[in-house]
């Protein structure tokens, strides 16, 4: 044998060895390809299952967000209804006029003279109201008026207590559970 054959021999080896590498190559590349394809496989399937839950999440955010909007809106609503409701109440004692009125004005009066012991003076919110009031005869009444859409105050003599009876402060005074009753009664099939 000689040197060519021996050469031959080797290089005829070498192309083997080297075809049997690159068979064994593409196997474990075949190998790697398809263990990479299954880890992307489920590398895609968690983002996208977190992916998912972050929508929804977002989602319900976003719908909870609309929700609360919606409820401040229908409660400034709401509240500007009451307010509106209590302001007519409010203008209509301005317009109480007439017997009733004025049973009531000499009920107020003749109540709050009581508590100061006769010793006061009276304080008209309207001006017609003042000669009413003085023929009454329970106590002085000053000949100016306060601001106010009916009723009147009354004085202690040393001006120390004063009683308001007038309708703009007893709404005011009332006006938490005036503002339970008119809601009820507003808004009563919610």
């Amino acid at each position: 044998m000689g040197l060519k054959d021996i050469l031959n021999k080797i290089e005829s080896q070498q192309d083997q060895r080297i075809k049997e590498i690159k068979r064994n190559n593409a196997r474990e590349i075949a190998e790697i390809r398809s263990e990479m394809k299954g880890k992307v496989s489920k590398e895609k399937e968690r983002v996208q299952s977190e992916l998912a839950k972050e929508r929804e999440i977002y989602s319900n955010l976003k719908i909870s967000e609309g929700k609360r909007s919606v409820k401040r809106e229908m409660l400034a609503e709401k509240e500007r209804l009451i307010n509106l409701a209590l302001g007519n109440v409010l203008d209509r004692f301005g317009e109480f006029k007439g017997e009733r009125y004025r049973s009531l004005l000499k009920k107020l009066v003749t109540e709050s003279a009581k508590l100061l012991k006769g010793k006061c003076r009276i304080l008209a919110t309207r001006e017609e109201d003042i000669p009413y009031l003085k023929n009454l005869g329970i106590a002085p009444v000053r000949n100016k008026t306060i601001p106010g859409r009916g009723g009147v105050i009354v004085v202690s003599e040393n001006g120390e207590f004063r009683i308001d009876r007038t309708f703009d402060y007893m709404m005011e005074k009332q006006s938490d559970d005036l503002r339970k009753m008119t809601a009820g009664i507003l808004f009563k099939e919610e």
